[in-house]
C-alpha cells in the first residue's frame, strides 16, 4: 500500500490532534519522550484499491485465513504514525537484529494507528529499562569520522560515499 499524501486531515479529527492523542497514549504506557518520524493519512479508497490489486494473491490470503473487507467506507480512514522509543533523551535503534549467535535483539520502533473510534493498531518492539548506569565518554566527532573514512577507504565502490547526517542513538545489545 502506497500513501499518496501524508498530511490529509480526516473529518473525525486533524492529523495534528491524532498525533497528540497517540503521543499521550504512548507516554502513559511508559514510552518516555517518543520521537515521531513519519505521519501517514491512510484513506479508505487507497486501502480498497490495494485490496483489489492483491486479487492475484487471493489463494495465499485464503491459506492464511485472512478475511477480505468488501465494504470500505470513511470509517476505515486512519492515521498511522512511525516513532522511535527514547531512552535518556536519545532515540533507540529502530529495527531489531540477530546477533552472531542467532539471539534476537529488539529495536525501538513503534507503529500506532488512530481512527475515529480510537487506537486501531499498535506495535512496539522494545520498552527498555537500563540495567546499569555505567557512564561512558563519547568519542570526539572527528575521531568517529576518521574511523568511518578508514573503514570505507579501501572499498571499491561505483559511487562516492557521502555522510551528510550523523545521529547519536542507543544500540541495544
Amino acid at each position: 500500500l502506497q500513501w499518496k499524501d501524508q498530511d490529509i486531515d480526516f473529518d473525525f479529527c486533524s492529523i495534528a490532534d491524532a498525533h497528540e492523542i497517540c503521543r499521550e497514549i504512548l507516554e502513559n504506557a511508559g514510552y518516555e519522550g517518543v520521537e515521531f518520524r513519519n505521519n501517514f493519512s491512510v484513506d479508505y479508497r487507497d486501502m480498497e484499491e490495494a485490496e483489489a490489486g492483491n486479487a492475484e494473491t487471493e489463494g495465499d490470503i485464503e491459506k492464511l485465513n485472512i478475511s477480505k473487507k468488501d465494504n470500505w467506507s470513511e470509517a476505515d480512514n486512519h492515521y498511522l504514525f512511525e516513532a522511535s522509543a527514547m531512552l535518556n533523551g536519545l532515540p533507540v535503534k529502530d529495527t531489531g537484529y540477530f546477533t552472531k549467535d542467532d539471539y534476537y535483539v529488539a529495536g525501538g520502533q513503534i507503529l500506532i494507528g488512530y481512527k475515529e473510534d480510537g487506537i486501531c493498531y499498535l506495535t512496539t518492539e522494545g520498552l527498555f529499562d537500563p540495567q546499569e548506569s555505567d557512564t561512558q565518554t563519547l568519542l570526539p566527532m572527528e575521531e568517529i569520522l576518521n574511523a568511518l573514512e578508514e573503514k570505507y577507504r579501501n572499498l571499491l565502490l561505483e559511487e562516492e560515499v557521502v555522510f551528510d547526517d550523523v545521529e547519536l542513538i542507543y544500540y541495544p545489545i
